[in-house]
């Protein structure tokens, strides 16, 4: 079992024509994220709890699936005059599989290295904002239903209770894009660019 704390974000990059000079996530978000995403842009905190499986393939090696219920989000504040913030949340179900690579070193705490990739399918999106404390929350259809990527992590571990606890630093890079246009929205921009999810993961693990 694993548990533990994500910080997320989603990255723009501009169209591959390079005509996207400024980050716009009007294209996606609509009109109601157009003045607040020019002020402060900031990673989202959520949950990321899952199992896993170790398959051993050597003394050193180990091919490692696992199923995760990841929180992704980012959100932007517009203080100065406006007081108002805007939150995307998003909810997936992911599954990673990972190559786990540990060093035949003699220590109390053994590290690895874990590196794969990963596919997540969206639960849920939404949208909060909040303008002079009044808060409102409604879905969102700009949330592609897959995402995929790759995960990077190191983590050590050690005997505890006759069994093994581990602490694992992670890293998740989307290689898709995780936003695409509503119909509604593709005259603000023929070619708005790519969104990827970037996260960074704290997570404890407990294997029987």
């Amino acid at each position: 079992m694993k548990g533990g704390i994500a910080i997320s974000g989603f990255r723009l990059s501009p169209d591959d024509a390079g005509t996207s000079q400024e980050i716009d996530f009007r294209p996606f978000l609509g009109y109601e994220v157009g003045w607040v995403q020019y002020g402060t842009s900031n990673p989202d905190f959520g949950f990321q709890l899952g199992v896993f499986y170790a398959a051993r393939l050597s003394e050193d090696l180990s091919i490692q699936p696992e199923l995760h219920f990841a929180q992704r989000g980012y959100w932007f504040e517009q203080i100065e005059h406006y007081n108002t913030f805007y939150q995307l949340k998003v909810h997936y179900l992911q599954i990673p599989l990972l190559l786990t690579y540990r060093p035949p070193l003699d220590w109390a705490v053994r590290p690895g290295l874990l590196l794969g990739p990963y596919v997540s399918f969206r639960l849920s999106a939404s949208r909060t904002i909040e303008i002079w404390g009044r808060r409102d929350t409604r879905s969102v259809s700009a949330v592609n239903f897959l995402d995929y990527g790759l995960v990077f992590a190191v983590d050590g571990e050690f005997s505890a209770f006759a069994q093994t606890v581990g602490v694992e630093l992670r890293f998740d890079l989307g290689l898709s894009s995780a936003l695409s246009q509503p119909r509604e929205y593709t005259v603000l921009n023929a070619n708005p660019g790519t969104v990827r999810v970037l996260a960074l993961s704290a997570l404890l693990y407990y294997r029987f």
